[in-house]
């Protein structure tokens, strides 16, 4: 099974965005495996609201549980169970995040915080889609 998004497909058509969606089996889809492996940023997921900018391959991220992305090819990712991925980009696909809401991500707000840090680097959140 490969999930897929019209509004992130509609993007991937026009810009060359590229996204995937894994599970347990398999967590990263194959046709992304090889650019994750080389590209992949060290994180700690911790059931907060940090939310942190991936500015390089293979970077440290420490704890947080939302990553974003304006660097071309850079992946994000988050992992759940019983937590919900969000997965944003913009609609010109120069830049994609990935938040991680668990309850206390949810209830402290975690898309907030996303699109705080947006309005904080003039980026409009209307021009992205989750």
């Amino acid at each position: 099974m490969n999930p897929r998004s019209a509004l992130f497909d509609e993007i991937a058509t026009r810009t060359g965005f590229r996204y995937g969606f894994g599970g347990q089996a398999h967590p990263v889809p194959a046709e992304l495996l090889s650019d994750w492996e080389r590209l992949r940023p060290s994180w700690k997921q911790v059931h907060g609201v940090k939310v942190h900018e991936v500015l390089s391959a293979s970077q440290a991220c420490g704890e947080n549980d939302g990553l974003w992305t304006r660097a071309p090819a850079q992946g994000v990712a988050v992992v759940t169970a019983d937590c919900v991925p969000i997965l944003l980009a913009r609609k010109d696909g120069k830049a994609v995040a990935a938040l991680h809401a668990g309850w206390r991500g949810t209830r402290g707000r975690i898309v907030d915080t996303f699109c705080d840090i947006l309005e904080r680097e003039d980026e409009s959140p209307s021009n992205w889609v989750a």
